[in-house]
């Protein structure tokens, strides 16, 4: 109900919910396991996360996520209507826990991490079938959003090259005049 209220509705989220009724379960895309050998796939059963609902139980669109996703470049708004102030947006797009590796890292709810010398903030997801990606560079305003229904969908793969190679021409053609 939180959910609902201070995230899905302020932003328009209207195909979006955190525990779906039957009838919207129907409405799902069908999520395949990954293909076999002998090329065919089997069909897996929708899987109600319960004990982890807030982690995994989410079910929207790429709309949805796109209305999300543009939340993230919100982080100069901090009137009281804001959803979340510019300034806590701004604190889980940061490295609060920094992998040994120093390549990357956790925000808040985000991985971060830097390509190509920028810094990128991230966050996958898999239930039985399906597996999903968000990746996006706060600074550029710029965002993909990548959602397959197949255990060897690989959406960061996807993500990862859409932001490489169109992410440049994307910003170019949409930067403000100077």
């Amino acid at each position: 109900a939180y959910i609902q209220k201070h995230i899905f509705d302020p932003l328009g989220m209207t195909a979006s919910t955190v525990k779906p009724d039957e009838m919207f379960q129907e409405a799902l895309v069908t999520p395949y396991s990954q293909r076999q050998q002998d090329y065919s796939r089997r069909v897996e059963d929708y899987v109600d996360t319960e004990g982890i609902t807030p982690a995994a139980n989410i079910a929207s669109t790429v709309i949805d996520l796109a209305k999300y996703t543009s939340l993230q470049f919100r982080d100069a708004d901090n009137s009281p209507a804001a959803i979340l102030k510019g300034t806590s947006l701004k604190e889980m797009h940061r490295v609060q826990f920094l992998n040994p590796s120093w390549n990357s890292g956790w925000g808040l709810g985000w991985s971060v991490w830097q390509r190509g010398g920028k810094t990128i903030n991230g966050h996958g997801g898999w239930v039985g079938g399906n597996r999903t990606q968000i990746m996006f560079i706060p600074e550029e305003k710029i965002a993909v959003i990548v959602l397959t229904n197949s255990d060897d969908g690989e959406p960061s793969f996807l993500a990862r090259n859409i932001l490489d190679f169109m992410g440049p021409s994307i910003t170019e053609e949409y930067a403000p005049d100077s």
